[in-house]
């Protein structure tokens, strides 16, 4: 059973709150515990918002090396 739209808005909006940390400690927890595909889909959804929260810490970096 696939989750609802609506449970997919919450879960992206949770992990986009989270700071880099939290969200590996998440994507340990899911992968520690994966046995459906819910959770596979929810585990793909936090290793993409770190992915992105990497990119956006490596631009600020060079943002504030370049001011240097």
């Amino acid at each position: 059973m696939s989750p609802k739209p609506d449970d997919l808005k919450m879960l992206i909006s949770k992990y986009r709150t989270m700071n880099i940390e939290e969200l590996k400690s998440s994507i340990d927890h899911w992968e520690e515990n994966t046995d459906g595909s819910n959770n596979h889909q929810s585990l793909d959804i936090a290793k993409n918002e770190l992915e992105i929260k990497y990119k956006e810490r490596q631009e600020q970096i060079e943002l504030l090396t370049k001011s240097l």
